[in-house]
């Protein structure tokens, strides 16, 4: 299994053309990104935590970003208009929690996840009241597990009256790779108390390339009867995991010397499309509202994965056919005085993942997210971001591996059930000059 988290480090840079026809603002940018090296997987579960400001308004803010800097993800347009400057550093603690229970023994295989620090740095500069620059670091999407193959052709398993399928080896695979595209954002400001935002964030390419190890999982079997397989015999009672490892001078098929050694591996990999739409209204001047909506195709991005190893026999070709996803999210921010700003939120999102390819490559479903937080004044110029998010995905059947080669996925292949859930834990330090 081999856990997913990557990068994105941003470039903006925001323009902010003016027009006073029916008293309405707009502002517009389109930015390059550039991501840097991220582990071997496909990404599908994002989490609104690239702002520890905007994570406790529970991912909202298109149409009015907060003004940390994190507009370099939230929407580029609301780097336009800065006044001076904003550098913030922060770090999101992530604690996943969750597993599967099979559906014959009732037996329950829990996460064994550590936790998970998530970074998050962002520099903004307004050099005109038109313009405005940026650049970021942070982490848009992880909570991610990879089955990979379990070595050779399960054919070997078969002719020795095992299970297809059963494990005997755990892969690691990690690559990274960089790649480039763009971001548009829009802000229309209707008045002193409406905004509407927007932006897209187009698909990115990565061609990973990286290496493949291997190491050998215990399945305390042994062989039930003589097997001749031409002029190779197994006696009945070998243990399987010594016929695995131990040299063809001793009987062995010495898997891990000749077959699963240390090789490279490729994969290419989808990052998709989204879309945000959102509305900020302030019925007081203390209080804003925020309404989000979110489109992320998946669909054609995310259908098909192809693993290649060095040794053609361990190539995979996972079907995972994707759906595109809807969000949604709502949010309040009270500005308490000129110390504390208070704010809550609430988001509900789609799985991608259809039913008959939930697997633990990312056992994602429909899921309910509540957030909270605050920002308070310290000192003339610095300030610090605390929030908090619980996030509850419904109950996913699914199952713990990806069919064998001569398989189709279907929901029948379905045996167990995947639960899961996270608390993420923010604070951030910011600086205006």
């Amino acid at each position: 299994m081999l856990p997913f988290a990557s990068l994105f480090h941003h470039l903006y840079l925001g323009s902010h053309p003016e027009t006073h026809r029916m008293g309405r603002s707009l502002r517009c940018a389109l930015f390059l990104l550039a991501g840097l090296p991220a582990l071997l997987g496909a990404q599908g579960f994002g989490i609104y935590e690239q702002g520890t400001c905007s994570m406790g308004r529970a991912g909202t803010g298109v149409a009015a970003p907060c003004s940390d800097g994190s507009a370099v993800f939230f929407n580029p347009a609301g780097l336009a208009g800065l006044k001076g400057g904003r550098a913030t550093i922060g770090l999101t603690l992530l604690d996943v929690q969750g597993g599967f229970t099979d559906d014959i023994f009732q037996q329950k295989s829990s996460l064994d996840d550590p936790l998970i620090p998530i970074p998050q740095v962002y520099a903004a500069y307004g050099v005109t009241p038109k313009l405005g620059v940026g650049i970021g670091l942070f982490a848009p999407y992880g909570l991610e597990t990879v089955p990979v193959p379990p070595g050779s052709p399960p054919v070997l398993f078969g002719q020795f009256g095992i299970a297809p399928g059963t494990d005997f080896a755990d892969a690691h695979l990690e690559a990274s790779k960089t790649t480039v595209t763009a971001h548009w954002g829009g802000i229309i400001k209707v008045n002193d108390k409406v905004s509407i935002g927007g932006r897209y964030l187009m698909k990115a390419t990565f061609d990973y390339s990286g290496t493949a190890q291997f190491s050998q999982v215990l399945t305390n079997l042994v062989i039930p009867a003589t097997i001749t397989v031409g002029t190779f015999t197994i006696p009945a009672g070998t243990p399987v995991d010594a016929l695995l490892a131990a040299p063809v001078t001793s009987g062995g098929l010495d898997l891990f010397n000749t077959v699963l050694v240390k090789q490279a591996v490729t994969t290419q990999i989808t990052n998709p499309e989204q879309l945000i739409l959102g509305l900020a209204y302030k019925p007081r001047k203390d209080w804003t509202l925020f309404a989000d909506y979110q489109f992320t195709r998946w669909g054609k991005r995310f259908y098909q994965l192809d693993i290649n190893f060095a040794n053609p026999v361990l190539n995979r070709v996972l079907y995972e056919r994707y759906q595109n996803t809807s969000g949604f999210r709502f949010a309040g921010e009270w500005a308490k005085d000129a110390k504390w700003t208070l704010r809550g939120g609430y988001l509900y999102h789609q799985g991608a993942a259809p039913p008959e390819t939930v697997t633990p490559l990312l056992p994602e479903g429909n899921r309910n997210e509540f957030t909270g937080g605050f920002t308070v004044k310290l000192s003339p110029g610095f300030s610090a971001d605390v929030a908090y998010q619980y996030i509850k995905q419904n109950d996913r059947r699914g199952r713990t591996r990806e069919p064998l080669f001569n398989q189709v996925a279907t929901t029948g292949m379905n045996n167990g059930l995947y639960t899961f859930h996270a608390h993420l834990f923010g604070v951030s330090l910011g600086y205006a000059f």
